[in-house]
């Protein structure tokens, strides 16, 4: 889901869009990487006028475990995805694949 409106937002350039979207892979990431362990993960990335896009304001990650799992057995892999994925070469290539039609623009 996303708090940003469609229209007259440019997506390779907009914080939000960018945000979104790798918000959104982040997600899909933590999960795929728990093997089951991880129901669901939400992610929120907010920015901040003058802040890098590397660096969020707020990077805030909810994770719902599996019955059953204790939270110490994952808790590092969103960690680890988060800091993975919010680099430069992320977003460079995020852009690229943006501009090449091949990421779905909420």
């Amino acid at each position: 889901m996303s708090l940003e409106a469609v229209c007259g937002k440019n997506p390779i350039n907009h914080v939000g869009k960018l945000y979104n979207i790798l918000g959104t892979e982040l997600s899909r990431e933590i999960i795929n990487r728990g093997q089951g362990d991880i129901v669901e993960a939400h992610v929120k990335l907010s920015s901040q006028i003058g802040r890098p896009l590397i660096d969020p304001w707020v990077n805030s990650i909810e994770l719902i475990p599996a019955n059953n799992v204790n939270f110490e057995s994952f808790k590092n892999i969103a960690e680890e995805v988060s800091n993975e994925r919010l680099s430069k070469e992320i977003f460079i290539e995020l852009r690229k694949r943006l501009i090449a039609g091949e990421v779905q623009v909420l």
